[in-house]
């Protein structure tokens, strides 16, 4: 699905719009809109990533760490640049699926290696707990006042 973000300065009240549209049936249909202090947004997109996506969730509106973290690179330059009115991001969650996985370094290992070894397994050897029977050992109930 392919959602659109739109983030919109009113300086003359101060306050930051926030729009969040998802793609349904080949149109955009908006999905919440929110305000924030605009000062507020710009103080906290200058001390950096984590305090900007702290202050733009809500309860309302909670992207993942994926998506916030390109919405606060993608806004980093519109709330440093005060001419800037409007910023439209567009995301894809497919994006997200395709994350970059790190390969994992392959140590090679000689089969000789793993089966050569100290043969002493008194270490890992199973000890006997108890040697007491283990068996169920059922005592009949008293019945007799249910007998007629």
């Amino acid at each position: 699905m392919r959602y659109r973000f739109t983030f919109e300065k009113n300086k003359k009240e101060d306050v930051l719009s926030v729009f969040e549209a998802g793609e349904i049936d080949n149109n955009f249909v908006v999905m919440y809109e929110g305000t924030y202090p605009l000062k507020e947004m710009q103080e906290a997109s200058k001390i950096g990533a984590a305090q900007f996506i702290l202050k733009l969730r809500k309860k309302n509106f909670f992207p993942d760490s994926l998506v916030a973290a390109k919405l606060y690179e993608a806004t980093a330059e519109f709330f440093s640049n005060n001419s800037e009115e409007k910023i439209v991001v567009n995301y894809e969650d497919v994006e997200s699926l395709v994350a970059e996985v790190p390969e994992e370094e392959e140590e090679e290992v000689e089969v000789d290696d793993l089966l050569s070894g100290d043969d002493d397994t008194s270490d890992n050897a199973i000890k006997e707990i108890d040697t007491e029977d283990d068996t169920p050992k059922f005592k009949p109930e008293d019945i007799s006042e249910l007998e007629d």
